[in-house]
C-alpha cells in the first residue's frame, strides 16, 4: 500500500506528497530503474510527515552523490544550480540567450533599443526567419522569491514604447513577441496578466509545455553551477570569463588552466561537464 503523507512547500503550504511526481523528477535527471528502486526502498521510508520539499531535494541529492551518481546528481541539482547564476543576473541572461540560440534564434545580449519616449537596455534580442523577440530576464538568488505582476506590467510598457517608436520609423523592425524569463516562479497575478496581454512568460514549471527546465533538458544546456566541488571563487571566475554552460567546457582544459585552476581540477571539470551532458 502506498504511504501517504504531507510535505511543506517553500511557500509554507502543505501538499500531499506525490510519489509519481518525485519519480518523474528523478527520471528526468537520468536515474536508472535500479537506482530508482534503491531510492524507493532505502530513502523514501526515511521521509517524515511534514518534511520540507527542500529537505527532500537535499537528501536525494546527497543519496545520489554518495553512490557516485554524480551526473544524475548534477542534473537533479538543476533548480538549485540556477540560483547560483549570480549575484548579478548577467550570467543568467547569457544562459537564456544560449537556450534561445539552440532553439533556432539569432541572439544579442545587452542591447540598447530606441523607444518612442526613452531608450531601453534590453537583456536579450532574439530573431528568427519569422519573428523578432524582445527578451527580459528576471534573476532571483532565492527559491522563495517570485516575480510578481509588477514585472510583466513593466515589461509590457517597455515593449509598447519600443514598438511605438518602430511603428513610426520602420514597421519591419517591430517586435512580434516578448519573452519574460525567470529562474524561479511567477505569482498567479503575473501569469494572469501575461496571458491577458500576450506576453510569453517562462519560469520553473510554467508553461506546462515549454517551461524553463524542459527547455534546458531538451537542449542539454545545464549550467556549470550543476557541478559540485567547485568553490565559489572558482565558479565566479568561470562565469566572469563567459563559461556558463557545461557544454562550454568541452576541449577547454588548457583555457581553464590559464584562468588559474590546476590541471587536475580543469581536467576533472571538463570530464564532469561532458559526462553530465552526455558529450563524448
Amino acid at each position: 500500500m502506498e504511504r501517504k503523507f504531507y510535505v511543506t512547500k517553500i511557500s509554507g503550504e502543505k501538499e500531499l506528497f506525490s510519489i509519481a511526481k518525485y519519480q518523474r523528477s528523478l527520471r528526468r535527471a537520468g536515474c536508472t530503474n535500479e537506482m530508482l528502486e534503491m531510492i524507493m526502498e532505502d530513502l523514501l521510508p526515511t521521509f517524515k510527515a511534514g518534511i520540507s520539499t527542500k529537505e527532500i531535494y537535499q537528501q536525494t541529492w546527497k543519496f545520489l552523490k554518495e553512490r557516485d551518481e554524480r551526473s544524475v546528481a548534477g542534473r537533479y541539482n538543476l533548480k538549485q544550480a540556477l540560483l547560483k547564476l549570480g549575484p548579478s543576473g548577467y550570467p543568467f541572461e547569457h544562459f537564456v540567450a544560449s537556450i534561445l540560440k539552440k532553439e533556432g534564434y539569432k541572439v544579442n545580449v545587452g542591447s540598447t533599443v530606441n523607444g518612442f519616449c526613452v531608450t531601453h537596455e534590453v537583456d536579450v534580442l532574439a530573431e528568427s526567419d519569422h519573428q523578432k523577440v524582445l527578451v527580459e530576464c528576471k534573476f532571483h538568488n532565492k527559491q522563495e522569491y517570485r516575480s510578481n505582476v509588477k514585472i510583466p506590467l513593466y515589461v509590457k510598457a517597455r515593449l509598447d514604447d519600443v514598438n511605438k517608436y518602430f511603428e513610426k520609423v520602420d514597421k519591419s523592425k517591430m517586435f512580434s513577441k516578448c519573452f519574460l524569463v525567470t529562474n524561479t516562479k511567477f505569482t498567479s497575478d503575473a501569469i494572469a496578466y501575461g496571458e491577458c496581454v500576450g506576453l510569453n512568460l517562462i519560469s520553473w514549471g510554467y508553461p506546462k509545455d515549454g517551461s524553463l527546465e524542459q527547455l534546458i533538458q531538451r537542449n542539454k544546456l545545464h549550467p556549470i553551477t550543476c557541478l559540485n566541488r567547485l568553490t565559489q571563487k572558482e565558479l565566479n571566475l568561470l562565469l566572469q570569463n563567459g563559461i556558463v554552460l557545461c557544454s562550454d567546457l568541452k576541449d577547454k582544459s588548457q583555457e581553464i588552466q590559464k584562468l588559474g585552476l590546476s590541471k587536475r581540477k580543469a581536467e576533472w571539470l571538463v570530464a564532469q561537464g561532458c559526462a553530465l551532458e552526455g558529450i563524448k
